[in-house]
């Protein structure tokens, strides 16, 4: 069995994580400067309905993920099976493509060319489940080998030959080919051993316990399709998929418990978990301090029709704080369980496990959201509300409808995993991002200019965003012994 280094991989994901972002920002740079709105719109569609062809995912990387883990060989069925489950994926994508065509006012055929993303994202996303199992680190290689292709491509096809939406599809489709291509030569040794139909059987069989999880998502994911009905444009999703690209930043904070679920996979002592919710909490703290910070001038980087939609940024920042910290404590509970070790497990002892409760708590809590989303922008819409008004009460329902979740997640997981922690150093934290984030925020007001020209206004940015980051790394390196003893130990390795 492998042995996974959990804080080791943790900051190595999160490097590249960070790397990725800014390689990530240069790609929806060209995209975003270079696409009207209602391209940039239908961009997002085809990411909302690329989210309904990919349901079956879970059925084969839901399992191969704890069986690499647990050091099955089930890596070259995974492929396999991912590939015919494409199919499924092309057919679910072409009715739901239909469905949206005919409600909205996007054009028909480029949301149908994005139909050629749907078996590449179904097979990267299984050859990316593998490597989770065994090499963690290995998940964020692949972003950037999806990000450093994407660029050239976009520089190409969406700048060069003003191909417009269906550039970005051609670029993220080859790019996409390229991070399958780095996943079959990073997971060779996990894809040596021939397909085995006892895996295929098993997954279908259970494939009800995989599946399940995902139908909350699915339901939750439906917003972007109910926003695009019922207004009848898409101009307010280009708004709100410019505010996920900047608010999505925050998410990279999680990368540090990138090897935390397949080290619990892997059983033994649990006392490794509360550094690494300390770890994730200090890294969710400082993303989230930036992205706040520095909301107004991500999305005018993007593009400056963006910049007014900063607010949304905001609120949603706060509650993608709260969702990182309940989504990695329901994963860490999950991972502690060992029901589907058991080969005499019956239906009813799934049912008492966390792979069927955690995921029941989820689906009504996406059935009351998408239910309470439509209810309000009915409201509002009929009420005359802007795109931007509606963008803002969509927010916040989000982040009111996050809090139930965090406190059920806080309490699972005293539960199910007991380990004492001193959670003190949450308002350290809390401190040092208060005053190095609100000092520079007051600060650059008078420095900074906003300017179209990318060349003069992103380095103005990164100035203060670097200043920011090091001010808080001080205050937390002064007042926390925890932060001194990570600085010094990742120097010393630097070292080395």
């Amino acid at each position: 069995m492998d042995e996974i280094r959990v804080t080791y991989t943790g900051l190595i994901s999160l490097v590249l994580g960070i790397f990725s972002i800014v390689i990530g920002l240069g790609f929806n740079l060209i995209v975003t400067r270079n696409l009207s709105e209602v391209e940039y719109g239908t961009w997002g569609i085809i990411g909302g309905l690329i989210i309904y062809a990919t349901i079956l995912d879970p059925v084969i990387t839901f399992w191969t993920t704890r069986e690499i883990a647990r050091n099955e060989e089930s890596g070259k069925t995974a492929v396999f099976t991912g590939m015919v489950f494409s199919s499924i994926g092309l057919i679910i994508y072409f009715i739901s493509a239909i469905i949206l065509s005919y409600s909205t006012e996007v054009d028909q055929g480029i949301v149908f060319l994005g139909m050629i993303l749907v078996p590449l994202m179904i097979t990267n996303n299984v050859l990316a489940a593998i490597t989770l199992g065994w090499k963690p680190q290995g998940f964020s290689f692949g972003r950037i080998v999806l990000g450093v292709v994407q660029i050239p491509l976009g520089i190409l096809f969406v700048m060069m030959l003003d191909m417009g939406t269906a550039g970005v599809i051609y670029a993220v489709a080859i790019a996409t080919l390229a991070s399958i291509f780095y996943f079959i030569a990073y997971n060779r040794k996990k894809l040596r051993n021939s397909i085995q139909k006892k895996f295929i059987k098993k997954w279908i069989k259970f494939s009800w316990v995989s599946l399940y999880p995902n139908i909350g998502g699915t339901i939750r994911s439906l917003d972007v399709m109910v926003f695009s009905i019922i207004t009848g444009s898409v101009i307010g999703i280009a708004f709100w998929t410019a505010t996920q690209i900047i608010h999505s930043v925050i998410s990279s904070s999680q990368l540090i418990s990138a090897a935390t679920y397949s080290k619990l996979l892997q059983g033994g002592d649990k006392e490794f978990i509360k550094e690494n919710i300390r770890l994730l909490i200090y890294f969710a703290v400082l993303f989230t301090g930036i992205t706040i910070t520095f909301a107004e001038h991500g999305l005018f980087l993007l593009n400056p029709i963006y910049a007014s939609a900063a607010t949304i940024v905001v609120i949603m920042a706060v509650g993608d704080f709260m969702w990182i910290i309940s989504n990695k404590l329901l994963i860490f509970v999950q991972g502690v369980d060992k029901v589907d070790m058991n080969k005499e497990s019956t239906v009813q002892d799934y049912f008492k496990s966390s792979l069927i409760n955690i995921p029941t708590i989820q689906l009504i809590h996406s059935i009351v959201y998408i239910s309470s989303f439509t209810i309000v922008l009915l409201i509002t819409f009929s009420s005359g509300n802007s795109n931007l008004e509606m963008l803002i009460y969509w927010s916040i329902l989000i982040l009111i409808l996050e809090i139930p979740i965090v406190i059920y997640s806080i309490f699972i997981f005293h539960k199910k995993i007991r380990v004492k922690n001193d959670y003190r150093y949450i308002l350290k934290y809390a401190f040092a991002s208060a005053i190095s984030f609100g000092g520079v925020h007051i600060i650059m007001k008078e420095f900074i200019e906003f300017n179209t020209e990318i060349i003069k206004f992103l380095p103005q940015v990164l100035v203060f965003v670097i200043i920011s980051v090091l001010v808080y790394i001080g205050i937390t390196y002064a007042i926390d012994n925890k932060t001194r003893l990570l600085v010094k130990s990742i120097t010393k390795g630097v070292k080395n």
